[in-house]
C-alpha cells in the first residue's frame, strides 16, 4: 500500500464492523507475529471489548475504505473483597482493569499520529464507560 492519507484528517476512525473482519484478519497478520483464530475476532463484538480501525480511501478504488490501523480493548470488572482506596477498605469494591489486546498502523502510514490517536480514542472511550 502507497502512503496517501498524508494528512490526519482523510483518515476515517470508526468502531469495527463484522464485514472489516477479513481485511482486519489480514492486516493483524501483516502487523502482529500471532496468528488470532476466529474467536479473537468473534470476541470483538462482546461487551466489555472495543475496537477501533482507522480507515483511509483505497488507491485502486477510491469509493472503497481500507483498513490501515487497529486498536482493540477489553474491561473486566471484578469485586475485590479488600478494595484499599485512599487508605481506606471499601469492602466488595468493583475493581476495573483495561487491557488492550492490539494496537497497530500499517507500515506506510506511520509518522503520522494516527497509531497515538488509535491508543487515545480507545483508552478514552473504555474510560467514559467505567
Amino acid at each position: 500500500t502507497t502512503q496517501h492519507c498524508m494528512q490526519r484528517e482523510n483518515f476515517n476512525l470508526r468502531p469495527l464492523r463484522s464485514d472489516d473482519i477479513p481485511q482486519l484478519h489480514d492486516l493483524q497478520a501483516k502487523l502482529f507475529p500471532v496468528k488470532y483464530p476466529p474467536i479473537f475476532y468473534s470476541r470483538l463484538f462482546m461487551e466489555d471489548y472495543f475496537c477501533v480501525v482507522a480507515t483511509c480511501a483505497s488507491l485502486m478504488n477510491p469509493m472503497v475504505n481500507e483498513i490501515v490501523g487497529v486498536a482493540s480493548a477489553r474491561i473486566t470488572r471484578n469485586k475485590d473483597k479488600w478494595c484499599l482506596c485512599f487508605g481506606r477498605c471499601f469492602c466488595d469494591a468493583v475493581v476495573v482493569q483495561g487491557y488492550i489486546m492490539t494496537i497497530g498502523v500499517e507500515e506506510s502510514y506511520r509518522k503520522q499520529g494516527l497509531g497515538t490517536t488509535l491508543l487515545r480514542l480507545i483508552c478514552s472511550n473504555n474510560c467514559g464507560s467505567i
